[in-house]
């Protein structure tokens, strides 16, 4: 299986490693992770990094009962449990384990909502002011044309699609913003699932995007 040739860039897997960003993103970023080998390893070094840099951070001193507990938890057996496979989900084809846990876990069950256009979408709840969708785009269909009020990335699934930027396929990781005008399309066999994560929605232009725009935020 082919690997990803588009990847996201250096600082969202730095805030990756750190521990700084947000649910959808961090989900976005290990489902990556799982098909991109290049990435995982700079993924790698920057946990190393952090590593060193907290072995040579400077001692604080820790109170006698403080670090007599400690040493008493150290001496007891460690066990540590393998975590559980994520529950199964129906209809969403094989994805990435990181974002079939981030759907299994959600307060409602996932499903496909039909949008337009022979786009389906599955809605996610908010985190703070990020949003994410799962969306399923038809064989041949394309996304209107439309540009990005903040910053979006997102990651191919399954198929592909192409805009005037280039070809996507599965792993690669597109980014948005506000700089960027196209109409992507997906792929005339294969059709394209991909996860979509952003600060601010996108907005459509055209002659029908005050229509779209609405049915984006229903």
């Amino acid at each position: 299986m082919s690997v990803p040739h588009l990847h996201p860039d250096d600082g969202y897997l730095l805030d990756y490693a750190t521990g700084n960003l947000a649910t959808p993103f961090a989900v976005l970023i290990a489902s990556h992770l799982t098909l991109c080998p290049a990435c995982r390893n700079t993924v790698r070094a920057f946990e190393g990094v952090g590593g060193a840099l907290l072995r040579t951070a400077e001692p604080t001193s820790v109170a006698a009962d403080r670090l007599a507990t400690v040493m008493q938890r150290l001496d007891r057996p460690l066990t540590v449990a393998a975590p559980p496979p994520p529950p199964a989900l129906s209809g969403f084809g094989h994805l990435p384990r990181p974002l079939q846990r981030f759907l299994a876990e959600l307060p409602e069950r996932p499903f496909w909502r039909r949008a337009f256009f022979g786009l389906e979408t599955v809605r996610i709840p908010r985190f703070g002011d990020v949003r994410s969708r799962l969306m399923r785009i038809a064989p041949g269909g394309a996304i209107p044309r439309h540009t990005h009020q903040g910053n979006e990335l997102l990651i191919v699934l399954d198929g592909g699609y192409s805009d005037h930027t280039g070809e996507y396929d599965r792993g690669d990781v597109a980014y948005g913003d506000a700089g960027l005008v196209h109409k992507p399309r997906a792929d005339a066999e294969r059709g394209c699932l991909c996860f979509s994560v952003w600060d601010a929605p996108p907005r459509m232009v055209g002659l029908l995007a005050p229509l779209l725009n609405r049915l984006l935020t229903v």
